[in-house]
């Protein structure tokens, strides 16, 4: 029933103009107030709620269809919900993306919720590449980001704007920790194969180095970790030796600079008392953005088998650094005056190695690696398959007679190479 009008102070009116106008005014039902009062009531009201509940009830705008709105332009208003009914969203709540194991293969539906922008935008990227699509972001705020496709969406794309190498890194950093083996060009190829996606070999490249960096670390926060990792060692392992030697330079950081690094654990000293005294020694560049190199100490246990017995990570392969590596392994060993002559060492001719054994192991048995050798051999010009069994024949004699019989045949093959082999010596 409509209220009765309020008269005014100054109405003086009778109580019979009063009934009067109830009368007219009140109970007319077809006159305008009430037409007004109905039409108001069913653009607020929803009938419906008695049975739906208000989950129910659209909050779009007051006398706005639906099918008014250009369903080409993104709606921007805070205002405004995507959810329609209850048939959209089951049980009253908004289905949530779980990243852990949705975003590899992303499903967007309508009102899918999000933690964060990041998580979203990496979701759409990843639904973009596995569904050959481009797209866009048109506007990127504190309260949204709205992303829509940049050519047809029924079309599949190679060339995809979102193909960042940050982005392939990411994508692909399972892959490149499983193959270490694998070149920049076969990585971009198989990206481009697998990804249906064009990606340039620049691209390729930064996207590996970043892969490699999120797999391994940055290198100079690890080589922050050092100090830690050595004394950890210490505490799990007390007898290994870890040693660090640092600059005497203090730096513009207040910290001394890492030289050398030197490693050798306990089981593998007691390890090589039971293989042959015999030890191989080189040096190898780190492939990293600060460089440095790795010097190594190898044996031969009793099948033959490479068995580890100490490295050194130092900035160059110096007599300074393999004088302070053989220190170190000399001690280790146990290698003294009295049983020197029983240890062989055998090594390529690097800058400073054999001025090093001269210092700190100057009794050992000190052999050359024929592999090395034939390199030499071929940078000489002296090439080919004949000539290579011919140097490892001579090589393989264990007496003056059989390395003269083997060199003579060498000598059969090419005078030059024999000239080029006699002036060194037996013992190499």
């Amino acid at each position: 029933m409509i209220p009765r009008r309020l008269r005014s102070d100054g109405d003086n009116g009778s109580d019979d103009d009063a009934e009067s106008d109830d009368t007219d005014s009140e109970y007319e039902i077809d006159g305008n107030i009430s037409n007004i009062d109905d039409f108001e009531f069913d653009q607020n009201v929803d009938s419906t709620v008695e049975f739906g509940g208000v989950e129910g009830i659209s909050s779009e705008p007051v006398g706005v269809n639906s099918w008014e709105r250009n369903l080409d332009e993104p709606n921007l208003s805070d205002d405004t919900s995507l959810k329609d009914s209850d048939s959209d969203v089951e049980g009253g709540k908004w289905p949530v993306f779980r990243a852990a194991t949705d975003m590899k293969e992303p499903h967007l539906i309508l009102g899918l919720t999000f933690s964060s922008k990041e998580e979203f935008k990496e979701a759409v990227t990843n639904y973009a590449f596995n569904n050959g699509k481009d797209v866009k972001i048109v506007k990127n705020d504190k309260a949204r980001l709205v992303v829509k496709y940049k050519h047809d969406r029924c079309c599949w794309t190679s060339e995809n704007s979102r193909a960042t190498s940050t982005v392939v890194a990411k994508r692909w950093s399972k892959e490149i920790a499983h193959h270490d083996d694998w070149k920049m060009e076969k990585f971009r190829q198989k990206v481009c194969k697998d990804e249906k996606f064009h990606i340039s070999t620049h691209q390729a490249y930064r996207a590996m180095k970043k892969a490699k960096i999120q797999i391994r670390g940055n290198l100079d926060d690890n080589f922050k970790k050092i100090w830690s990792y050595c004394q950890e060692i210490i505490r799990t392992n007390p007898i290994t030796i870890c040693e660090v030697k640092l600059s005497d330079n203090v730096e513009l950081c207040g910290g001394n600079k890492f030289l050398i690094l030197y490693m050798c654990w306990d089981g593998y000293r007691q390890g090589f008392k039971f293989c042959r005294p015999i030890l191989g020694v080189d040096g190898t560049h780190l492939k990293s953005g600060i460089g440095g190199l790795i010097l190594t100490a190898v044996g031969l246990d009793a099948n033959d088998s490479i068995f580890p017995v100490a490295c050194a990570i130092v900035k160059g392969e110096t007599k300074q650094s393999w004088v302070w590596f053989l220190e170190f392994l000399k001690k280790d060993l146990e290698i003294s005056e009295g049983n020197e002559h029983e240890f062989t060492f055998m090594s390529d001719k690097q800058k400073g190695l054999i001025e090093a054994f001269e210092v700190v192991l100057p009794r050992v048995e000190h052999r050359f690696c024929v592999r090395h050798l034939h390199g030499n051999m071929k940078v000489a010009g002296f090439q080919g398959k004949a000539l290579k069994d011919a140097l490892w024949d001579c090589a393989k004699a264990t007496t003056v007679p059989k390395y003269k019989t083997a060199l003579g045949k060498l000598r059969q093959l090419d005078e030059d190479a024999y000239v080029w082999l006699s002036n060194k010596s037996p013992t190499e």
